[in-house]
């Protein structure tokens, strides 16, 4: 998480977006938009890659999925 953000916040951040998204959702960026009280970011939740906006003070969350995630390591 991002300096700047209180650690109560960080903690409803990453609740509600789990709640949503049916999983441990990680927070992978999060910027605070102009209007004090609303941010915008990136998690991931079991390979599903999603961009989050909580907006109204964080009293409301929209969520984007954006795509399926998979790890392919290349053999040597």
């Amino acid at each position: 998480m991002p300096q700047g953000i209180s650690p109560s916040m960080q903690r409803l951040i990453r609740r509600k977006l789990s709640r949503v998204l049916g999983g441990q959702a990680q927070v992978i960026s999060l910027k605070e938009i102009k209007r004090k009280g609303e941010w915008q970011g990136y998690c991931e939740v079991e390979g599903r890659l999603a961009q989050f906006r909580f907006i109204r003070g964080g009293r409301q969350l929209v969520v984007q999925p954006l795509l399926n995630v998979f790890r392919w390591d290349r053999s040597a």
